[in-house]
């Protein structure tokens, strides 16, 4: 079977329209086309914060209150003077409020807390998953060692470890596929360690961590599924206190740009999966981006592009069908999946870019529009790992924007001018001259 006629098989489209089928290698992104599904995001991230620990550690994503199970332990092995009660005992051995101080609680918190449906806890174990992915936390030991080995370092601590019952081990679902994205992963992976030296200022701000590396991990995606040059467009943020005319970055080359790809990305990610399987990249490890199957210029893809085009012109009626070069016959079958891809389909598979303004990463401002957003939470804590991974425990300010600039996050100078407002608020901004040119963020951690 040729690559063209296995797109055919797979898109049952025999002489006959296809079915739009996707994610034969592995899924790129969390989404889905199913409104019952998609996972709505409540006020922060930190209902699927035990879905990551859990998958992360191969256990089963969705787990009961263990609460009762867990008093019962305590109450059978640890004796307890007669004049506390059960009730007691459950607030002073609370899993929910010990897991701010244990991490080897977080793993125990349930899946039904916070009052989803059936349906969208599989949305939710789904982004869970691509952050597990993404980050490649089920191989990172730091990590692992941080969420599953608590030292028993008091009583209190040591009664709540040896009375935990047992979770129940499980095999993923569904396989992740990371498209060419080494630098935003490994400034997640740098960061997330140095932010595990401090138990107490993680845990705290655990939720947020994961919220927005999730949100810019999605941006990335997101544009390298649909860019044919391999060249990263800078997406410039405001910070949230400030305002915004509609002459700024933030504006211009911000959120606007971000929207106007995922209008797109239901026909660019089909568009992606199809072109591999005419490449004959069949599996995670081969999937390349599209500006990586560009690049290479394969005779093979086109010549498997061009059959399966002219498959697919027959199947949905068309009669123009000019051979061209790579990037026509790319374009064309572009153009056929935006017109026959349904718009309503389209639009809820993009929808989960407007659920997340729920996390305050995207703020609505009035008549301009949306902007991408930082909140001060989101900006201390990365500046907490970012300056916390020097050996100095400070850092240049400018050096601290490229930094930023790195990880995806762009700001023009009114946004910095707030920010460096913001670092002599909080007091971790240290002047050595009037001029402004010497100024150094000191360690928060």
């Amino acid at each position: 079977m040729t690559p063209a006629e296995d797109l055919i098989d797979k898109l049952k489209m025999h002489n006959k329209k296809p079915k739009y089928n996707r994610g034969w290698a592995g899924m790129v992104l969390p989404f889905g086309t199913r409104n019952p599904e998609r996972y709505t995001f409540g006020d922060d991230f930190s209902e699927i914060i035990g879905i990551i620990v859990r998958l992360s550690l191969g256990l089963k994503a969705k787990v009961d209150n263990v609460a009762e199970t867990f008093l019962a332990q305590i109450l059978e092995n640890v004796t307890i003077d007669d004049g506390i009660t059960a009730s007691e005992i459950a607030t002073l051995f609370s899993i929910e409020t010990g897991a701010d101080k244990i991490p080897a609680l977080l793993k125990y918190i349930p899946t039904d807390k916070f009052g989803f449906e059936e349906k969208q806890i599989l949305g939710m174990t789904q982004a869970a998953a691509y952050i597990v992915n993404y980050a490649s936390l089920e191989s990172d030991t730091v990590w692992r060692e941080f969420v599953d080995h608590e030292e028993s370092k008091d009583i209190y601590t040591s009664i709540i470890l040896e009375n935990l019952p047992v979770l129940q081990s499980a095999k993923q679902d569904k396989d992740f596929i990371t498209i060419d994205d080494d630098n935003l992963r490994k400034y997640m992976i740098q960061d997330l360690h140095v932010l595990l030296q401090n138990k107490a200022f993680f845990l705290q701000h655990i939720q947020t961590f994961f919220g927005f590396y999730y949100f810019l991990s999605l941006i990335r995606q997101t544009m390298l599924i649909s860019q044919v040059a391999d060249k990263e467009i800078p997406l410039y943020f405001a910070y949230d206190k400030e305002k915004v005319s509609a002459s700024r970055m933030a504006v211009a080359k911000g959120y606007n740009l971000l929207n106007n790809e995922t209008k797109k990305l239901l026909v660019s990610l089909n568009l992606l999966d199809y072109l591999n399987v005419l490449a004959g990249n069949n599996d995670a490890t081969t999937y390349k981006s599209l500006s990586e199957l560009i690049s290479l210029n394969s005779d093979d893809l086109l010549l498997n592009l061009k059959q399966f085009n002219f498959a697919y012109a027959k199947a949905t009626d068309r009669t123009e069908n000019t051979p061209g070069a790579l990037n026509e016959e790319i374009q064309k079958l572009r153009t056929w999946l935006n017109e026959d891809i349904d718009q309503a389909t389209q639009t809820r598979f993009r929808k989960p870019f407007d659920e997340i303004e729920r996390l305050g990463f995207v703020k609505k401002r009035g008549r301009i529009g949306r902007t991408l957003n930082l909140k001060q939470e989101m900006i201390l804590v990365l500046t907490a790992a970012i300056v916390g991974s020097v050996p100095e425990k400070r850092l240049l300010v400018s050096k601290l924007f490229d930094e930023f600039a790195k990880r995806g996050i762009n700001m023009d100078k009114q946004t910095r001018d707030h920010i460096v407002a913001l670092y002599d608020e909080v007091n971790i901004l240290e002047k050595l001259s009037d001029s402004g040119d010497a100024q150094y963020v000191k360690s928060i951690l």
